[in-house]
């Protein structure tokens, strides 16, 4: 069974990223998440979160740059719509207050920095 937390992960909460298509088109987007793995989790060295209602085709996405931390990943799952709800995500309801609270594409990501 594959865990959901590593011991080393990092989060970072709506972030700007820039997205490389596999059209070779450069955009940004806003994440909700991006979970960082320094050392790898089940596969990944990165999970990314985006809003469904982002303006870009998800399915088109092929590279990842996080300026912050001046890393490229590469994309490695198609995206999947989080099945995570409540507090932390889909509760976009009236009286939730949690800002970029909204369903979510997830990804997988594999660090191309190197």
């Amino acid at each position: 069974m594959l865990s959901h937390h590593a011991p080393d992960e990092q989060d970072y909460w709506s972030e700007t990223v820039e997205i490389e298509t596999v059209d070779g088109e450069k955009v940004k987007v806003k994440t909700s998440l991006l979970r960082v793995y320094p050392s790898g989790f089940n596969g990944y060295d990165a999970y990314m979160d985006i809003p469904k209602n982002t303006p870009h085709d998800p399915y088109k996405f092929k590279k990842v740059y996080f300026p912050k931390l001046d890393i490229h990943w590469e994309v490695i799952t198609t995206p999947t719509e989080s099945g995570i709800k409540g507090d932390f995500r889909g509760n976009h309801t009236p009286t939730s207050n949690i800002p970029g609270n909204t369903p979510a594409w997830i990804f997988g990501l594999r660090n191309c920095s190197n």
